[in-house]
């Protein structure tokens, strides 16, 4: 016999699992439409790096867990220095967030309209990225794109 307890457990798990597959849709996507941007620009593509995609990950939940907005963390301060706080070696960075959009098309059409966002999407000298995606929170939809040169 299965306890409420054990339930509820197996239920969350199941809901993470689901969330989980989402995001690695939304990641996905967000990629290819940052790849699209950067061949139309005649810029090379970017890698998805493993290790600062669990940085914008992270980032991510902590925004929405903390309800915040803003590229200044209250628990790993600025973006460089989260990627410090990761162990992640790099020459050049660059962060885009977003907040309440639902879609990667509309987050992507939203950084692409913002002249500093843009430039980091376009940025020649980033060679590696990564995405974080969740959802909750005061703005429901939280996007992070971390851009990085080792």
């Amino acid at each position: 016999m299965v306890t409420r307890a054990q339930m509820a457990v197996f239920v969350k798990r199941a809901l993470d699992y689901k969330q989980n597959e989402k995001s690695t849709g939304q990641v996905q996507e967000v990629l290819n439409l940052v790849n699209k941007e950067r061949a139309k620009a005649g810029v090379s593509p970017l890698s998805l790096a493993s290790d600062v995609t669990n940085v914008a990950q992270v980032k991510a939940e902590d925004m929405m867990d903390n309800n915040y907005f803003s590229h200044t963390s209250p628990k790993y301060g600025d973006p460089f220095e989260m990627l410090n706080h990761f162990g992640i070696h790099w020459t050049a960075a660059g962060e885009n967030i977003a907040a309440g959009q639902t879609t990667p098309e509309s987050v992507m059409a939203s950084w692409m309209a913002s002249t500093g966002h843009r430039e980091n999407i376009l940025n020649p000298d980033f060679k590696e990225i990564g995405i974080g995606f969740t959802k909750g929170g005061t703005y429901r939809y939280y996007w992070v794109q971390t851009f990085i040169k080792r």
